[in-house]
């Protein structure tokens, strides 16, 4: 019985820990992976929006961004538009002076690639709790 407290008690110290935290943050990185893909290979130039190709900011807009907040208990990852792509978010939330056919939905593409996305957060967080209780239950 002592045993599986002691064993509790490491478990509960490195899951706090900031190396800990960084394995969620490698896992849940992965898991938005299908929202980051599917805006890769200048898709918003075809989504109906004709938008004109001037940079190719467009072929990669979407990065992921950690989100940590203490007060209201949020912690996850964050897909949006990179520094170079920023004004793809005027696209995101259609504003009044955007035509209706330029307009993006990015919530119906976003939507699109959802059930991947939890299917690989389950995936990713299932292999971490593992991994951590194989180093931390050790006989």
């Amino acid at each position: 019985m002592k045993k599986l407290e002691r064993a509790l008690k490491r478990y509960g110290r490195s899951v706090g820990t900031s190396k800990a935290e960084q394995k969620f943050d490698k896992a849940l990185a992965r898991a938005v992976r299908p929202w980051q893909n599917v805006f890769k290979g200048g898709t918003l130039y075809s989504k109906g929006a004709r938008l004109q190709r001037r940079k190719g900011n467009f072929d990669d807009p979407m990065g992921n961004r950690k989100i940590k907040g203490k007060r209201k208990g949020v912690y996850g990852r964050k897909v949006l538009p990179k520094r170079k792509a920023w004004y793809a978010i005027f696209f995101a939330r259609p504003a009044k002076q955007i035509p209706g056919h330029k307009r993006i939905s990015f919530y119906r593409i976003y939507a699109s690639r959802s059930r991947d996305v939890i299917k690989n957060v389950n995936d990713e967080i299932t292999n971490l709790l593992i991994e951590l209780a194989k180093t931390n239950f050790r006989k």
